[in-house]
């Protein structure tokens, strides 16, 4: 039996690699198990090699696979446990663990270090996996590695490390890159070469140049490379030290910043700003003089213009450690300004961020800064150059403080542009004002939401497509910072919009009720006990844009469910909602045929409540057993019986109904149900639903 095992392992490898059943997999895991298990597995070597790799392909098979890994394990010697170092570099943090526990059941077994006998990759990935983000495989790392009892070797360990910043997952790369940190925290003087191999593997991974070549993103297979240098300069930002700023910018401004790639690009600026943040203070008198020189440069390249956009934003980085009479500040503030123009999101952020550190020293500028970017963002032809001052326009209420919307008489100016009938750029240019200072003032805005919600739905509404774009990103960014008292205040005034005989009225109502699903988890849960119902009823108005809209709605709902099950069953319960005479019971079947192994969120709830309280109300007793039989499921799938609680109105009526149902086991399941959101009740509500059930035996 030991000699044919060995002859089927090689099939063994190819069957589970290949796209075969699970269950076939499982079969041949039982059989290795079986094997393991009777101490009867022939090389074992070959064994722990075609687990761990059917598991960092197949990361389904974990719950058999880590059994069988485990046992193979245990009959391993160290030699044979170098197959298994592959499962350390998995995506899936599950397979991580299960190879960490299979090399602790070999190193306990040994009772000796695996590392004399081991790749010399093991102990760096083990370093690396010390970072991970896992709990559980942090853990067992940290335990293995203690119990090797090993040097950290700057060299050897800097190579495997720096090298698994290629790899495609990037939480796997971020690891690695917290473990260079950790290495050249505990060896300074290495800082100079680790940093060297850095910007090797980066030059190593160039993609083509954008000035000599279209750049396309399908075929640039360094991309992840680069974008793991970029997440280990950041994480080694507090652990080198400041000399070494000069050689690191110097690389960026003239290799890393102007990167074919916007994502590259963005996280270099990041990676950037983090090491100006760690060293600013001390070394502002080297970094000022170095981006004025880049800056300087007389050249006409599309990556000139990119270096040149983001070391203005690295400049203001740094402006913030200056004093205060500084004159350099000044300058500094207007090419802040002028990098607004550029259409990059990521560009225009950071620009944001810095223009609110850097605004508070240089106030007598405010009121000429705050004249011209109100006078881009309402008249300029370009929609970049509007965004980008939306974007300056609250960096600078954000550095002076809430109290200067009104110094500078801006939210006046922002409601009548957005008013203007005749000149669609106002109007958009209000819209994407609103935005940002929602984005970047957070509730601090909150107090002048109500007061802008007739102009957003006013936007929503608009008949010109680039401004009910604007008004949608607005109307986002606004629920998403609302507070608990905000969503109160908002929710009637919408409600209201709903009885507006203009459909253009309702249809933006209901956009902003859909926009609600933006609001922060405590939020939602409090407003979309109304907010879904009241969409649902929609579904049946008499104009069809308006029906439109509250599909959309609802499917914004839809999005941001959590559960997996709910969220497969969307558009069953859609159409449930848009036809509940016909769809009604098919919906509550397939509820009934669902195996539910995820708690039931907020959003899920919403979604499944109005089906089900509608199948309470229907007829046919079997609908009403099989909505009752889910009520009581339901309950018991919450994360917080409180969460229940909103939905008690719409759900109560229904079972107290179906409890006097002429069947018995309708009633037995109505009465289960009742047991399962009698959990959700509080004092008041209890007594009151006691009473009613004593009436109904009298």
């Amino acid at each position: 039996m030991r000699e044919s095992f060995i002859l089927v392992i090689p099939l063994f490898r190819q069957s589970l690699l290949l796209p075969i059943s699970t269950e076939a997999c499982d079969a041949i895991l039982s059989l290795i198990l079986t094997q393991a298990a009777t101490a009867h597995l022939a090389n074992a070597r070959d064994a722990v090699g075609l687990l761990t790799a059917a598991l960092v392909k197949r990361p389904a098979l974990i719950a058999l696979g880590e059994k069988a890994l485990l046992a193979t394990s245990a009959l391993s010697s160290a030699a044979c446990m170098s197959t298994a170092l592959p499962g350390l570099l998995a995506s899936s943090a599950r397979v991580r663990l299960a190879t960490l526990k299979a090399l602790e059941c070999t190193q306990g077994a040994l009772c000796s270090p695996l590392s004399p006998q081991i790749d010399s990759a093991f102990l760096p990935r083990v370093f690396m996996l010390r970072h991970d983000s896992n709990p559980d495989v942090c853990a067992s790392a940290r335990r293995i590695f203690d119990a090797e009892r090993a040097t950290v070797v700057a060299g050897e360990f800097a190579l495997e490390l720096v090298a698994a910043l290629k790899l495609s997952d990037s939480d796997m790369r971020l690891f690695a890159a917290n473990a260079i940190a950790e290495l050249l925290c505990l060896h300074p003087t290495s800082s100079r070469d680790v940093i060297s191999q850095i910007f090797k593997l980066f030059v190593e991974n160039a993609g083509p140049s954008v000035d000599s070549v279209k750049y396309e993103a399908t075929t640039d297979r360094g991309v992840t490379a680069r974008l793991g240098v970029a997440a280990a300069l950041a994480a080694i930002a507090p652990a080198i030290d400041g000399e070494h700023l000069p050689v690191i910018f110097a690389f960026l401004t003239s290799r890393a910043l102007c990167d074919a790639n916007a994502d590259v690009r963005g996280a270099i600026l990041v990676a950037g700003s983090k090491l100006i943040d760690a060293h600013g203070q001390r070394q502002v008198g080297v970094l000022l003089p170095l981006f004025d020189r880049v800056l300087e440069r007389n050249e006409d390249t599309h990556s000139y213009d990119l270096v040149k956009e983001n070391v203005v934003i690295l400049m203001g980085g740094a402006a913030k450690f200056l004093l205060q009479e500084d004159s350099r500040i000044a300058i500094v503030m207007k090419r802040l300004v002028d990098a607004l123009r550029t259409p990059s999101e990521i560009v225009q952020r950071s620009a944001c961020r810095c223009m609110a550190q850097l605004v508070p020293m240089a106030k007598p500028m405010a009121k000429d800064l705050v004249a011209d970017l109100l006078s881009r963002l309402l008249t300029s032809e370009k929609f970049g150059e509007r965004r980008g001052a939306a974007f300056g326009l609250s960096g600078i209420i954000k550095g002076m403080g809430i109290a200067s919307l009104k110094l500078f008489d801006i939210m006046s100016q922002l409601q009548t542009a957005a008013s203007d009938k005749k000149d669609d750029k106002q109007r958009q240019g209000a819209m994407l004002a609103f935005e940002c200072l929602s984005d970047t003032l957070g509730r601090l805005f909150e107090p002048y939401v109500i007061h802008i919600l007739p102009l957003l739905l006013a936007g929503c509404g608009d008949s010109v497509p680039m401004v009910r774009e604007a008004a949608d990103g607005a109307a986002r960014a606004v629920m998403a910072q609302l507070s608990g008292q905000g969503v109160k205040l908002v929710l009637p005034a919408l409600m209201v919009g709903l009885e507006d005989r203009s459909w253009r009225t309702k249809a933006a109502s209901v956009e902003l009720l859909g926009a609600m699903a933006y609001c922060a988890p405590k939020q939602l849960s409090a407003c979309l006990p109304t907010v879904v119902p009241t969409l649902a009823t929609v579904l049946g108005d008499s104009h069809s844009r308006v029906r439109e809209m509250a599909r959309e709605a609802i499917q914004q709902v839809t999005n941001v469910i959590r559960n997996p099950e709910i969220k497969e069953l969307g558009p069953i319960l859609m159409e449930a909602l848009d036809a509940p005479d016909m769809k009604t019971s098919s919906a509550l079947d397939t509820i009934m045929a669902t195996t539910f192994i995820n708690a039931v969120d907020a959003p899920s709830l919403a979604l499944l409540v109005p089906v089900v309280a509608r199948g309470l109300k229907e007829r046919n007793s079997e609908i009403r057993k099989r909505s009752a039989r889910i009520v009581a499921n339901m309950c018991s799938l919450v994360a917080d019986a409180k969460d229940v609680s909103p939905y008690l109105p719409r759900l109560l009526p229904g079972v107290r109904a179906t409890l006097v149902d002429p069947l018995p086991d309708v009633r037995a399941i109505a009465a289960t149900a009742l047991g399962s959101l009698v959990v959700s009740l509080d004092e008041t509500q209890f007594a009151e639903l006691l009473q009613q059930l004593i009436e109904n035996l009298r």
